[in-house]
């Protein structure tokens, strides 16, 4: 799936978010929008687990089964990485199909330590990843408040602490979602989104 396909599911996913959710502004709830995710792509995630990798740079998984899913969080998480790292496994549930999660978690691990996620719209084993990234920072804060946003941090209203604090998101996500590669990148994209 590319990433223009990725975000229009991701678009119709924050529709039904507000249509069903009680919380009709930002930060989203965690929970409502598990549940919208869940019947959206018709799967049950039976568990949310927390665990001791032993490694600093995993931060979760999500795990199929016959019955549903899981997701698998590593245990050192603060709860704005929580909710982020919980939301980006549930972009698995909106973008992947049996055929194009990534089922090498070995070589997965090797991948994102080697920084190539970050590109936009790779064939490699990585595309899954990168994409569950930018549906994840969509769902959680939306392409259309962004440069708002942007204003306030360049005009000294705001910073990113606060940003983050605001969205219970993690400020290393609010710095790359305004200011990496993937903003540019994504000012292209969006448009064909819609």
């Amino acid at each position: 799936m590319d990433t223009v396909e990725a975000l229009k599911k991701a678009k119709i996913v924050q529709e039904e978010y507000f249509k069903y959710s009680l919380n009709q502004g930002y930060p989203v709830s965690l929970g409502d929008m598990a549940h919208v995710v869940q019947l959206y792509a018709e799967v049950d995630v039976h568990r949310i687990i927390s665990v001791g990798y032993g490694a600093e740079h995993i931060f979760g998984r999500l795990e199929r089964s016959e019955g549903g899913a899981e997701i698998v969080l590593s245990s050192g998480l603060n709860e704005c990485h929580k909710r982020y790292v919980i939301i980006k496994e549930l972009s698995h549930l909106i973008i992947d199909t049996d055929d194009s999660f990534t089922k090498d978690f070995n070589g997965l691990v090797t991948g994102l330590i080697d920084d190539s996620y970050q590109q936009i719209d790779h064939d490699d084993a990585l595309q899954s990843e990168n994409i569950a990234h930018y549906v994840a920072c969509e769902l959680l804060l939306p392409f259309k408040l962004r440069q708002g946003l942007i204003d306030s941090l360049a005009s000294g209203d705001t910073t990113y602490y606060k940003i983050a604090k605001n969205y219970l998101i993690p400020e290393t996500v609010v710095k790359s979602i305004l200011h990496g590669p993937m903003h540019k990148a994504l000012h292209v994209i969006m448009d064909k989104v819609g």
